[in-house]
Parts: structure tokens; C-alpha cells; sequence
């Protein structure tokens, strides 16, 4: 389904825009890409995609069309410089339908320094290339026979059973109810047979996981189970009858048991609505590789796909047309909920690598990657500095003359603008959208705020501002958000 609103942001390099992408991208309903049309790759939400080239290249208005389409999300868009198609910039500026929002920083002494710096670098963005960030804590729920043993193993070897801990029988479930909020929170990664509810009534709020898998392939596992378990718990469970099965499930409370992990009731309401209200990730069994692909981008490793616990098959297990009536009610609203994360997984999943990448700025986890003020000092040159603000200037003076000619509103917004978040929210209401609760971003500003301290030539920096009556552009304040 297409997205119902579609927006360009107009701007050039070194103007913020990362920052203020990230910015947009705190929004639930928003999707903004990056530089979708540079010369050398496709930069989508989820990082470079060199693969897109070919494709792109040979109709790029038709390849931005199928992005707006295809995006989960009611909002969906992107940013195009001066040096990227100018066919589908001046495509974009005409299109009503797109709005319009110019971004530019009117330090233009900034811009070029910053343009400079990033060149003796090489360093165009101050995050990892991939725009998801590196989680250093997880909780994992572990819904029994869905392949939950699986991934258990791989992401104890990546956290370390050390700061890894795990509650999977009911003697566990009681241990996990003992130890404090504190106790629990110094661990890096927590799992077991609990729900989402029970984790955050612990104020456990870390990202969560889980995989669901159709609620009769489940069943038929947990038979298969009981009946070749050597456990002493297991001996009374060994059912011969659909009937007693369903019994046993009634009364013991292990109905809908997905809905029950992850929304804390029985309900498929409940657990739809604890999906878009946590930072939770779910993932249908038949998607597994993808789900763990993701989490591996995640965590900044790649994560081994390995069996633990397989049940073996027992063909006498089959439910037959009678059984269904019993079963129904048990797994109806697990039914709902498979469907559902089925249909809207990718949203699910692009919602919750958003609500990782807020948490990895939060007091509990922290980034991997640190990043100072640079260190590089750069030479100034008049002649380079005065072509610079001439093809600058130019694009702007082209984008905003067509916008005008043409009678369409657009949004200007300026550097300094997110400086305030009142300001910067403002955007919101132009895009036909709520505010969100949280905006927030995970960029920092790489350079210093007083420009001369970029260059190696300072003295001669300072005469030519004098000379232009451009003093003022000697500094420029920082990207502080709170």
C-alpha cells in the first residue's frame, strides 16, 4: 500500500541533514531515507544498498515511486543534493503531491569547512555507516517450541553467560521474582519463559525479541515433546487424546500462550498493542533468517544459525477435523496474532530498529563507537571557497524560484532550528502527522563550533571575513538537543 504522504528534503552536503533525518525518524509514522539518488550507491533507512544501483539508474523517477509504495509507514521520504540527478530534482520540486522541506545552514564558512574536513577524512557522518546502532543489552522472550533454544545459544555466546541469565523452568520463574530490579538490570541479556509484562514489572525495560510460530505447528511440537521427554515433570503430560490435551491446557491457564508472552494476558489485543508500545521486536518462525540477520546488525555481530532442542517428528500426532472445535478456543487468538505479525512485519521490524536506536542513546546502554571532535585542521583557499557558495547558492535560488513559480508551500528550516526542539517540531504538523512523544537523535556534532580553530590558516580566515563583512561566521553554536 502506497504511503499517504510523500516528502523531499532539499538540501547539500554538510547542511545537517543526518541529524535531521534521525530527527524525523523518532517518529513512528515516518520513514525517511537518505541519499537515495548519489552518484555511487542507494542510501536507504537500513544502510547502502549498491544492489539498488542498476535498478535505480535505469528509471530513477519509476525506482523513487516503488520506494514511496513500498514503505510500511504513512510517511515516507528522502533527501536529494545539488550534485545528485537533476532530472529527478527538478522531477520532485514539480510534483505537487511531494512535499517539499529545504534544509540550509546559512554558516556557509561551516559548510565548507565541514566539507573539507570530511574530505582529508573520509569520515561523511559521525555514526556508523549503518544507520541502526549497536545495543548492548537485549531480553529475550522465549515462547516454549518456537525455536527459542535456537537463538538462546547464540546470543548467550555473544553476551557471555557471565553477563547472561536465564529462567526456563518453573523453579527459574520463582528465582526471577526474588531477585531485585537492580539484580537483574546488571545483566546485559535476560530470557526465559517470562512475559513482556512480567519483564517490565521488574522495570526490566531493555529491547526485547521473540519468534511466533503457528499455534497448531506449536501444539503438535509441545505433544511431541511431553511424549519423548525423560522428565519427571513431563510423565503425567503424555496425552493420548486431543480432548485431555485441551483439558489439561484449559486448566492449567495455557491458552493463547503467545498473546500471553507477549502482551501479558490472553488477549490478542493486548499483545498487539505491547508490540507497538515497547521496543519489541517479533518475528514469525518462517522468517527466521531475516530476524536474524537483523538482530546480528543489531549487536554488531553476526549471529550463527544453529539447532538446539529439535523434537522429533511423531507422525501419529495429527489434529483431526473434531479436535478443532476443542482447540479453537485455546489458540484463536494466537491464530490473530501470527496473522497479524505475518502481515505487518516489516513495520514491526522498522519500528522497533528506531525504538533500538533511541534506547542505545539512553543512560542504559552505550555506544560502541566513540566519537571525539576532530582533530584535523584544513587550509583555507578564497578562490575554492568562492566557487563553493556560488554552486550553493545557485541550487537553493533554483529549488525555491520553482517552488514559488509553481505556487506550492514547502518548509524552510534552517541549521540553527535544531537548536530548539519547539522549532524542529514544527515540521510535524507540515507533514500532516502527530506529534510524537520523543524526539531524538544519534548524531553528534563532529566539528568544533568556532570555525577558525578548523584551519591551519586562521589569520587569513579572519582578514577575508572582514573583508566580506562575513565576521559572523567565524563561529556557529552546537547541534545541543536535550
Amino acid at each position: 500500500m502506497p504511503t499517504d504522504i510523500q516528502f523531499a528534503i532539499i538540501a547539500n552536503p554538510r547542511t545537517g541533514t543526518n541529524h535531521f533525518i534521525d530527527l524525523l525518524n523518532s517518529h513512528p509514522d515516518i520513514s525517511c531515507h537518505r541519499e537515495v539518488f548519489h552518484r555511487d550507491t542507494v542510501y536507504l533507512l537500513d544502510g547502502t544498498h549498491d544492489d539498488l544501483l542498476m535498478k535505480r539508474n535505469k528509471n530513477p523517477l519509476a525506482f523513487l515511486k516503488e520506494l514511496f509504495a513500498s514503505s510500511a509507514t504513512k510517511a515516507c521520504g528522502f533527501k536529494i543534493f545539488m550534485d545528485h540527478d537533476d532530472s529527478v530534482l527538478d522531477a520532485v520540486l514539480r510534483d505537487p503531491k511531494i512535499k517539499k522541506i529545504v534544509l540550509y545552514r546559512p554558516n556557509l564558512l561551516a559548510v565548507h569547512s565541514s566539507a573539507q574536513i570530511a574530505v582529508a577524512e573520509q569520515r561523511w557522518i559521525d555514526v556508523i555507516d549503518h544507520p541502526v546502532a549497536t545495543l548492548d543489552k537485549l531480553a529475550f522472550v522465549h515462547i516454549p517450541k518456537t525455536a527459542g533454544l535456537s537463538l538462546h545459544a547464540v546470543l548467550e555466546e555473544h553476551f557471555g553467560k557471565a553477563s547472561s541469565i536465564r529462567f526456563g523452568n518453573q523453579e527459574d520463574r520463582a528465582r526471577f521474582f526474588e531477585l531485585s530490579s537492580d539484580a537483574l538490570k546488571k545483566f546485559d541479556y535476560i530470557t526465559g519463559h517470562l512475559s513482556m509484562k512480567e519483564l517490565h514489572g521488574k522495570e526490566v525495560d531493555f529491547p526485547a525479541v521473540a519468534v511466533v510460530r503457528d499455534p497448531l505447528n506449536r501444539l503438535v511440537s509441545m505433544l511431541q515433546y511431553y511424549r519423548k521427554s525423560n522428565l519427571s515433570d513431563h510423565q503425567s503430560l503424555k496425552f493420548d487424546e486431543v480432548k485431555k490435551f485441551a483439558a489439561h491446557m484449559q486448566k492449567t491457564g495455557q491458552y493463547n500462550m503467545q498473546c500471553w508472552h507477549l502482551g501479558g494476558t490472553h488477549k490478542f489485543g493486548d499483545a498487539v498493542e505491547m508490540i507497538h508500545r515497547k521496543c519489541l521486536y517479533v518475528a514469525p518462525l518462517e522468517y527466521y533468517d531475516d530476524f536474524l540477520r537483523t538482530i546480528s546488525e543489531l549487536i554488531g555481530t553476526q549471529l550463527k544459525s544453529i539447532q538446539r532442542n529439535v523434537t522429533p517428528k511423531d507422525d501419529s500426532i495429527q489434529f483431526k477435523d473434531k479436535d478443532y472445535s476443542l482447540l479453537e478456543p485455546l489458540i484463536g487468538d494466537d491464530l490473530k496474532l501470527v496473522k497479524y505479525i505475518k502481515q505487518n512485519y516489516k513495520e514491526i521490524k522498522e519500528n522497533f530498529i528506531k525504538k533500538a536506536r533511541l534506547f542505545s542513546n539512553n543512560e542504559h546502554a552505550a555506544c560502541k563507537y566513540n566519537f571525539g571532535k576532530t582533530k584535523t585542521k584544513v587550509t583555507f583557499n578564497p578562490i575554492e571557497f568562492k566557487k563553493r557558495i556560488l554552486s550553493y547558492k545557485k541550487h537553493y535560488k533554483y529549488a525555491i524560484d520553482l517552488l514559488n513559480e509553481t505556487n506550492q508551500d514547502y518548509l524552510f528550516v534552517t541549521y540553527e532550528d535544531y537548536n530548539n526542539e519547539s522549532f524542529f517540531r514544527r515540521v510535524f504538523p507540515f507533514l500532516m502527522l502527530g506529534q510524537p512523544d520523543l524526539v531524538q537523535t544519534r548524531m553528534k556534532k563532529m566539528n568544533s563550533s568556532d570555525i577558525l580553530s578548523r584551519y591551519e590558516n586562521p589569520k587569513e580566515v579572519r582578514a577575508y571575513l572582514q573583508e566580506t563583512d562575513s565576521l559572523h561566521w567565524a563561529h556557529e553554536g552546537f547541534m545541543q538537543w536535550p
